[in-house]
């Protein structure tokens, strides 16, 4: 598996005051960070990892594959991140298409929110700004299954 990096996590309490997401103290991100590295060594290599910055945060995104056909993105739902598309990935590869799975921001994962979300409209910017840049137009977005997804 390629080598993960993270951006500096935000640590500590003032994040969660600032309305950013967050994690409690060091030794959950380094938690976090083991598990998250082993997960994605159950993934294909991704052919691609780029940080997309946005108004809201810097978003991880994977390319999986190298088709020519209409790129697909996947978004994970709320507390979930690239990992979880672990079993889809493969046949979805097959498509001949490239498929870029997501790190959504404020969630778990390599994305670092920077500013406060604090609406749909909020969530809605990060996507729309996120989607313009990695992305040829000619791309379909699937959302996750998660029932908790919205």
């Amino acid at each position: 598996m390629a080598e993960i990096s993270f951006p500096e996590p935000r640590i500590g309490p003032e994040w969660t005051r600032r309305r950013i997401g967050a994690f409690r103290d060091g030794a959950a991100f380094e938690r976090f960070a083991a598990v998250y590295r082993e997960a994605m060594d159950g993934l294909p290599e991704p052919d691609e990892q780029r940080t997309v910055d946005t108004s809201y945060g810097a978003v991880r995104v994977y390319r999986f594959g190298t088709g020519d056909g209409v790129p697909l993105v996947l978004m994970p739902g709320r507390q979930s991140c690239t990992p979880l598309w672990r079993t889809n990935l493969p046949g979805l590869m097959r498509s001949g298409r490239p498929v870029y799975a997501v790190d959504g921001l404020g969630e778990p994962g390599c994305s670092a929110q920077s500013a406060p979300m604090t609406s749909g409209a909020d969530q809605a910017a990060w996507i729309d700004e996120m989607l313009a840049r990695p992305c040829p137009a000619r791309t379909r977005c699937a959302p996750s299954a998660s029932p908790y997804s919205h």
